[in-house]
């Protein structure tokens, strides 16, 4: 993942963290990318939840973490999610600021594409 982040020429804007991710979710240690950041808070710009298809709980976890109001993540942040297509699934649950833009089925696989908005928008 290093090699591709300095192969797109990304490395000054991302950062990759290794390890629990609900407890990076929950951590003080936020991310600032560089650039063009209009209309995006400070926080995480871009999560992509991919943890093992069969562990829906720890896929609601994390999004329901994300969702939360004092999640780390930017108002107008994108998070990509997938998951086992039957059995979970934002669509069957809500997880707080996270809107449901698009969910794209791709044999056994679910990918969703959400917004995270204010409550109530």
């Amino acid at each position: 993942i290093d090699a591709n982040i300095e192969s797109l020429g990304v490395a000054d804007r991302c950062s990759l963290i290794v390890g629990d991710a609900v407890d990076a979710l929950t951590s003080s240690r936020v991310l600032r990318s560089g650039g063009d950041r209009s209309g995006i808070e400070p926080g995480y710009s871009l999560v992509i939840v991919d943890p093992p298809y069969d562990d829906a709980t720890l896929r609601n976890r994390i999004l329901d973490r994300l969702g939360a109001r004092e999640s780390t993540v930017a108002r107008g942040a994108l998070v990509v999610a997938t998951s086992r297509r039957r059995g979970s699934g934002v669509l069957e649950e809500p997880h707080g600021r996270l809107r449901l833009v698009r969910a794209m089925p791709f044999g056994e696989t679910l990918v969703e594409i959400l917004l995270v908005a204010e409550e109530g928008e």
